[in-house]
């Protein structure tokens, strides 16, 4: 069973990589031509049927607490335990991009779809900020992960991209949890490691956190109370 399991997980992974660069060079152009939220749909709906894969398959078992899909111009902020959390949040919120490290412009499979569709970004830098903004401005999502990347330990340093993107536009912050169990492509696993069961992910969205309204306190501070609330709430 391991082993037909380890045999799925790479044919999975194939699929992805494969179908995100062919979505990259043919589907998202084209659908670019018409709007940057017919791109984004798209590549939603190619994501629900990759999920919708590992799910039929039994390798994977999502579970969705209090999700609402349809939000519009907010920051959703989440931590980042494994490899497929943006898969998941992706299809799962409509009409969302992402915050990614710019590195991912070096992967050749994903970086047409990264250069068309994402936020890269190195540290949150004030490029990527006022990027992020422009979307939640035009009623687009942005997905961000307040640690910056993939992690295994509670408390690491937390980054306040997200809470100055909300101050920013004056929008509010969405919090999601995710949890795997048992973890599996996390950022020291083997990425080819697999369960001898089905692996169940949750994503557990909480009650929006609003930037403070008082026009006495500076924006950095606006920002450190917000990112220690996102902190508290995503336990990171």
């Amino acid at each position: 069973m391991t082993f037909l399991r380890s045999v799925l997980t790479a044919i999975f992974f194939a699929l992805f990589g494969v179908g995100g660069f062919l979505m990259g060079i043919v589907v998202v152009p084209v659908a670019m031509l018409f709007s940057k939220e017919h791109a984004i749909s798209a590549l939603r709906l190619s994501w629900k049927f990759f999920v919708g894969g590992l799910e039929f398959f039994r390798l994977i078992k999502l579970e969705k607490k209090n999700l609402n899909s349809s939000h519009r111009g907010v920051v959703i902020a989440a931590n980042h335990p494994t490899l497929l959390d943006i898969v998941f949040l992706m299809s799962s919120y409509e009409n969302s991009v992402c915050i990614v490290k710019e590195s991912l412009l070096r992967n050749i499979l994903l970086r047409p779809i990264v250069r068309s569709i994402f936020i890269p970004t190195k540290e949150f830098d004030i490029s990527s900020i006022d990027k992020a903004a422009d979307a939640i401005r035009s009623g687009i999502n942005v997905i961000i992960f307040p640690e910056g990347t993939r992690s295994d330990n509670p408390r690491k340093k937390v980054h306040s991209g997200a809470a100055r993107i909300a101050i920013k536009t004056a929008c509010h912050v969405i919090p999601v949890r995710i949890t795997c169990d048992p973890l599996i492509l996390g950022k020291t696993s083997n990425p080819l490691s697999v369960s001898n069961r089905t692996v169940k992910f949750a994503l557990q969205e909480f009650a929006p956190i609003f930037p403070e309204a008082n026009p006495d306190l500076s924006n950095a501070k606006k920002s450190r109370i917000l990112t220690s609330k996102i902190s508290e709430i995503l336990k990171i």
